[in-house]
């Protein structure tokens, strides 16, 4: 599979662990443009590539979403994470918005800014085999990646899908 050398592609998460192998990908199979959202500023591993640009943006905020211009995207892939883990009896309401506010509202905003144009090449959410399985002490976590699993289901005819990653070892 090879990628648009003239296009563009968002990578949410693209500085974690996963994010970094995605973006590799991207830049091995000829992808053009790789924009990296960012929560925060940070120096990365890419700053000597000049496909990549990091853009600080807080996906799960519309009004930072709203204000992204991006010239000719043609794929968004979508591995943004936070983990807080704990039992069930101890997590809080507080512990699921951090785990659900950058997988579901995040992806939500990129979906309600990018995919009404309906020209995009593809949609890829990276989920978690515990939204099926469950993993000890991750029921926030399996609880919001459902939820993109949910949505991709109802999208079929946008290409949107929505992987159930197991384990990465890093």
């Amino acid at each position: 599979f090879l990628f648009d050398s003239n296009g563009t592609f968002v990578v949410t998460g693209g500085l974690g662990f996963i994010g970094q192998q995605v973006v590799n990908m991207l830049i091995k199979q000829g992808a053009g443009k790789i924009i990296i959202l960012s929560r925060r500023e940070t120096k990365s591993l890419f700053l000597d590539n000049e496909k990549v640009e990091i853009v600080t943006c807080d996906i799960s905020d519309w009004n930072q979403v709203k204000q992204l211009k991006i010239k000719n995207l043609k794929g968004i892939i979508h591995c943004a994470g936070v983990l807080k883990d704990s039992t069930i009896p101890n997590l809080v309401g507080k512990d699921f918005e951090t785990v659900s506010n950058p997988k579901i509202q995040g992806y939500q905003n990129l979906y309600r800014k990018f995919s009404q144009r309906g020209n995009l090449d593809f949609q890829i959410l990276f989920s978690s085999i515990a939204s099926g399985f469950g993993s000890s002490g991750q029921s926030n976590y399996g609880a919001a990646n459902a939820e993109l699993d949910y949505f991709s289901s109802l999208k079929t005819s946008e290409k949107i899908t929505s992987i159930r990653w197991g384990a990465w070892i890093s």
